[in-house]
């Protein structure tokens, strides 16, 4: 990476917060549309279910509605 000159942006400590506000702000205020990796929607009683989905990487995002 030195040597290529390449730059990598990470998450750590107390940016972590403004990260999250940032990205909320985003999805609010429709800039962001994470609809099309969501590739899985389960109630939460199929808990077991997801995450065997999640395990054997056949899907994208999953969510887990109350």
């Amino acid at each position: 990476m030195i040597l290529k000159d390449v730059r990598l942006y990470g998450i750590t400590g107390r940016h972590i917060f403004a990260t999250w506000y940032k990205a909320a702000r985003f999805l609010q205020s429709g800039l962001l549309d994470p609809s099309p990796i969501i590739t899985h929607r389960f109630p939460l009683a199929e808990f077991d279910q997801a995450m065997d989905l999640i395990a054997h990487r056949e899907c994208g995002k999953v969510l887990l509605l109350p």
